[in-house]
């Protein structure tokens, strides 16, 4: 490559050279071809190409000009430049143009030399002199290097592949770990190409860090009202009817005398493995195929891999959860005894278990209140109803430990993870619940609840009906805490964030909110008229 790159400089063609891009081949037969360009055009357009300095022996030529029309594809390139391909034959050309400029400009004057280079030209000219002194070496071109340079068509590693794809580094490296092909340090220490034997080696396991954060130096303020906004959370969760109250890691595991307590502390370590980035749905059906397959530490490590791919296939990730089990498994047995650690450090030491996960399995597995479990739904809420500012789960868990008390941490996550639930799979029951609360409280559970993300002006997909639907038949029940006179404060509440024209909104039957109370003042609520 060194070769051709000097055979250029005694050719008179100016190249721009740049770290990526063509092989050697494509730039020996560009090279060749514009060095044996004997028409004024081809000539005027070599003599404004630039020449930059390359760190390495694998470079690339690419004309600065749009309007330079060349062959179509490397290998019109190479079949029509075939002597051209190699070092010495550019050198030929190099020399017999030299004597063709020398013979014009003797018999013709200086006019039929080729323009002078600009002031630019002569400074990256300069350059790339030194730099070829003082950091290109020169090696030997081989047999294998000059043949496949001379071939017909493109080298077969760069086929329909565009130069910055990981189909084309894969196989660019596979050719250059090859005997006979050009491999000069510069070229493996800049493009991080591994050979073969670190490509066929079996891939690392990678997982995130799940160091555990300090407490906060200085702790963040309590916010205003926290503990009413917290009554409200426990008055719409009081019906606990979100799928993680009944396929969570709580009720998932089995229980003694089915197994005995080191299983069922293992189980609850796997419900919460499999719970990532999966429905509860999802996981509960997953817990259900390994419990009758057998999940116990010894069965897991005695399973093959693909087996147990298959008993877990339908949760999230399951590739990487399948290496998991098998290698928490072996931990737990090798460095636990065959029980799960009660420990927070030992806990975040198993592969894919994070602080969220091993803050639940101390609270659960052992009521070892130790931190809060902070996961999606609860990182989300406390940051809506600006209990944090974070960023992040664990950034979450820090900030709400640093001022929650703690006798409230152990409530926190089923608490909140059910709320998030019900805000995001179950709306309309979940206004519906806000509405039927007493009149003191109704109105600041709804603001909280479309706070969280629920719409005003959401339609239940079952009935059609919307919260102002819900609103005017709450006074109707039993309880004795919901009163017209509350009915008619959050109906004016709903009709200042909803607009007026939503009170005339039908459900599937045809029936406008008016159409289902006979109560003067809440009709004269829903007009507009108090």
């Amino acid at each position: 490559m060194a070769r051709a790159y000097r055979a250029c400089w005694s050719a008179g063609v100016p190249v721009l050279l740049l770290r990526r891009g063509w092989p050697s081949a494509c730039l020996t037969s560009l090279c060749g071809w514009m060095a044996s360009s004997s028409s004024p055009p081809a000539r005027q357009h070599v003599s404004r190409f630039f020449l930059r300095p390359a760190s390495s022996i694998h470079t690339v030529a690419r004309p600065l000009r749009r309007d330079l029309v060349l062959p179509h594809g490397i290998g019109a390139l190479t079949a029509a430049r075939g002597a051209s391909a190699t070092t010495e034959g550019i050198a030929a050309m190099g020399r017999r143009r030299q004597r063709d400029d020398n013979t014009s400009a003797g018999s013709h004057g200086a006019a039929a030399s080729s323009p002078p280079l600009s002031a630019r030209s002569q400074r990256a000219l300069k350059r790339v002199r030194i730099d070829d002194d003082t950091k290109v070496k020169e090696e030997p071109a081989t047999a294998a290097a000059s043949a496949q340079s001379t071939q017909g068509s493109p080298p077969a590693r760069f086929k329909k592949e565009p130069a910055g794809t990981p189909q084309h580094r894969q196989q660019f490296a596979k050719v250059k770990a090859e005997p006979g092909i050009e491999t000069g340090p510069s070229i493996k220490a800049e493009s991080g190409i591994k050979n073969e034997a670190a490509a066929s080696a079996p891939p690392k396991l990678k997982r995130r860090s799940s160091s555990v954060r300090a407490p906060l130096v200085k702790p963040r303020p309590a916010p205003p009202q926290w503990q009413a906004t917290w009554d409200l959370v426990v008055l719409l969760r009081q019906i606990r009817d979100a799928p993680v109250d009944h396929m969570g890691c709580e009720v998932l595991p089995q229980r003694p005398p089915e197994v005995d307590e080191m299983t069922t502390r293992f189980q609850t370590l796997v419900a919460l493995l499999l719970s990532s980035q999966t429905k509860d749905q999802v996981t509960a059906e997953a817990m259900g195929n390994l419990q009758r397959h057998g999940l116990t530490i010894d069965n897991i490590i005695a399973t093959d891999p693909k087996t147990l791919d298959s008993l877990i296939a339908k949760v999230g990730f399951h590739n990487n959860k399948t290496k998991y089990l098998k290698q928490t498994a072996l931990m737990l047995r090798e460095r636990f005894a065959s029980d799960v650690p009660n420990n927070l450090d030992d806990l975040v030491s198993l592969p894919g278990i994070g602080p969220k996960m091993a803050m639940i399995a101390l609270n659960v597995a052992f009521g070892n209140h130790l931190g809060i479990g902070v996961d999606t739904h609860v990182h989300r809420i406390m940051n809506q109803i600006r209990w944090v500012k974070s960023k992040d789960a664990e950034d979450t868990r820090v900030q709400l430990e640093s001022w929650l008390p703690r006798p409230y941490w152990k409530e926190v996550n089923l608490l909140f993870v059910g709320l998030g639930q019900m805000v995001k799979q179950q709306p309309a029951t979940l206004l519906r619940r806000t509405v039927a609360l007493p009149d003191d409280k109704v109105c600041d559970a709804i603001r909280l609840v479309f706070q969280l993300g629920v719409k005003e002006t959401l339609r239940c997909k079952a009935t059609g009906e919307t919260v102002l639907h819900f609103a005017v038949v709450r006074h109707t029940s039993k309880d004795v805490t919901t009163t017209a006179a509350g009915t008619v404060d959050l109906i004016r509440m709903l009709l200042v964030r909803t607009g007026k024209s939503f009170a005339s909104t039908r459900d599937k039957a045809g029936r406008t909110p008016g159409d289902l109370t006979t109560e003067p003042e809440v009709r004269r609520a829903l007009q507009g008229d108090v």
